[in-house]
């Protein structure tokens, strides 16, 4: 009765005390799964649309600036021809 009791937890442990050559397969199996590749290429566009949206707020954000600029620019030019024509006319 022992003896079957040996054998029986033996062959319970069995997968454990194999080796892991049917574990690796497996993981194989697993990266070769389409549906795997999917997801990774999904990942992998996910990842590009965030970069490329983080580019994207980065040029808005130099566009205002330099656009700022240009008004802050426009505003001086007028005032020194202001500051011209009155030094012209004195």
């Amino acid at each position: 009765m022992k003896s079957n009791r040996i054998t029986a937890l033996v062959f319970a442990l069995s997968p454990i005390l194999l080796s892991s050559q049917p574990l690796a397969n497996e993981a194989t199996v697993a990266t070769n799964d389409p549906v795997v590749a999917l997801e990774q290429k999904l990942a992998d566009k996910r990842s590009e649309i965030s970069a490329h949206a983080e580019n994207l707020q980065t040029q808005r954000d130099k566009l205002e600036a330099l656009l700022t600029e240009r008004e802050t620019l426009a505003t001086k030019a007028i005032e020194l021809e202001k500051n011209v024509l009155r030094h012209k006319n004195d």
